[in-house]
């Protein structure tokens, strides 16, 4: 863990660098499940799983020069994870729309998106979510980490 990683889709050439946080997929055949924004950068937004290429970076999450060590890859499949916090609940549009440009750009790998939600009585809810997380325990210590007073996890 704390493994900096370049990812580079094999399927259309795009390439971003993450930090490895966690020890998952616990799924046969993959081998890296990505957050939404590190998803979106490879353009796995679109297809959701893609044939990728690792080469390790650096490690206790500094990337070293490409000259100070060997390049090791690996190809298999890769998810883009569906977790998120919700920051907030509105029951106008106006209210959510206030929230999410708060929390635009705040996280640099986290991006906040409004969810409409309509009960059984037909009562419409704007629930704002910060996408992004490679996995359930991410989403949490970020949470924790943040001061989030009444947020929570969500899978979407």
């Amino acid at each position: 863990m704390d493994t900096m990683v370049k990812v580079k889709n094999l399927q259309n050439g795009k390439s971003t660098i993450v930090r490895i946080n966690d020890r998952g997929p616990f799924v046969r055949g993959r081998i890296i499940d990505c957050s939404y924004a590190a998803g979106k950068e490879l353009g796995l937004d679109k297809m959701g799983i893609a044939k990728v290429e690792i080469q390790v970076l650096g490690f206790a999450g500094k990337i070293h020069t490409l000259s100070s060590h060997k390049k090791h890859t690996q190809t298999q499949r890769v998810r883009l994870s569906n977790f998120g916090v919700q920051v907030g609940a509105f029951s106008r549009y106006a209210g959510a729309q206030t929230y999410k440009r708060k929390y635009t750009g705040m996280y640099a790998h986290y991006k906040p998106v409004i969810k409409r939600f309509t009960d059984a009585q037909g009562m419409t809810l704007y629930r704002v979510w910060l996408m992004g997380f490679g996995s359930e325990q991410e989403a949490r210590d970020f949470k924790d980490n943040n001061d989030l007073a009444g947020a929570f996890i969500v899978r979407n």
